[in-house]
């Protein structure tokens, strides 16, 4: 279970339980659930509709070079490990022009009702309000993030 320590004479259990909650009261405060999309969900809606089209991924590039965004992948966030959301956020907004001429021009050519994905990503993309929430995620996940090393860095030292 997440919440236990991993042994029972190390730290007291609280250490392990403050990284969850203090993820736990960033989303809350931080207004995740206002947004249209869930930006994990986007994250992997993103990447899934990506990773098994070497037709997508071709066009996507194209879109790098026109926008002149550096010819990197989209990463793949595992939501079991909120630590991977930093570098996801920060790979999404360098893509984001990219990403945004991408799906629009993706939702053009697809046929009506045909990808659910599709849609939901374009939906995140093209929503204003997603990339300054991106952006608020970009600037305060390494607060969160280095809190979480600390922690667990003043475990191993004290064992």
């Amino acid at each position: 279970m997440v919440w236990q320590p991993i042994s029972k004479k190390s730290t007291p259990p609280f250490i392990f339980r403050a990284a969850h909650a203090t993820f736990y009261i960033w989303q809350r405060l931080s207004g995740a659930d206002s947004l249209s999309v869930r930006v994990d969900d986007a994250l992997m809606d993103i990447f899934h509709y990506l990773e098994n089209s070497s037709k997508r991924l071709k066009a996507l590039r194209k879109f790098q070079e026109d926008t002149g965004t550096t010819l990197h992948q989209i990463l793949k966030y595992g939501p079991t490990r909120w630590l991977s959301l930093k570098a996801c956020i920060k790979r999404l907004l360098e893509q984001w022009a990219a990403l945004e001429d991408f799906f629009k021009k993706e939702l053009e050519d697809c046929p009506k009702g045909n990808e659910e994905r599709l849609t939901r990503a374009h939906k995140f993309i093209k929503d204003p309000s997603s990339k300054l929430y991106a952006l608020f995620l970009n600037y305060a996940l390494p607060i969160f993030t280095n809190a979480n090393f600390y922690c667990k860095e003043r475990i191993l030292s004290s064992t």
